[in-house]
This record gives structure tokens, C-alpha cells and sequence, in this order.
């Protein structure tokens, strides 16, 4: 799903290990589309470059959303992957 979204909710870059014993960034985002108090919301976490772009609550984007799921131990887990989020314009 490509769209238009507000930011509204983003949190501070963090770093992160992963399974390799490598060391880079993340930060939790949290999209939501246009149309309203009640539009649908995505919450995801962004990794390396993506993580550290210049971004800010109340900024229009627009992203590049995937959805998957996976399944263990017999529970189905649904989960959010943003790529390609790029600033259209700061927050007025």
C-alpha cells in the first residue's frame, strides 16, 4: 500500500543488536491515513537509513506500507513493514 499518511507518534532513534551481533538504529512510528480523528493507524518500526531521516509529529509522508503475517505456535501474528517514507511537507 502506497499512500499519504501523518505522522503521529515517533519516538527517539534507538540502537539495536541484531541476530549477526550487528549494531545499527531504529525508531517505532506511528502512521496515520488521511480522512479524519478516526482514520486507520499503522504502527511499525523503521530501521537504519530509514530511522535516521529527519522526520517529525504532525508531518505529512508518503510510504510504502507492507503487510504479512506469520504464524507460532499455532497464533497468527499480523505485522506493519514501512519502506520508501519520504516528507512531503514539515508540520505547519
Amino acid at each position: 500500500m502506497n499512500n499519504i499518511f501523518k505522522i503521529t507518534k515517533l519516538e527517539e532513534v534507538r540502537p539495536y543488536t541484531n541476530q549477526k551481533g550487528i549494531t545499527s538504529h531504529c525508531r517505532d512510528i506511528q502512521l496515520q491515513q488521511l480522512g479524519g480523528k478516526f482514520a486507520d493507524r499503522f504502527t511499525s518500526t523503521l530501521f537504519d537509513a530509514e530511522a535516521e531521516k529527519e522526520l517529525e509529529e504532525g508531518a505529512l509522508v508518503a510510504a510504502q506500507l507492507y503487510f504479512y503475517t506469520t504464524e507460532y505456535n499455532e497464533r497468527v501474528f499480523q505485522n506493519v513493514s514501512i519502506s520508501d517514507i519520504e516528507i512531503i511537507n514539515k508540520k505547519s
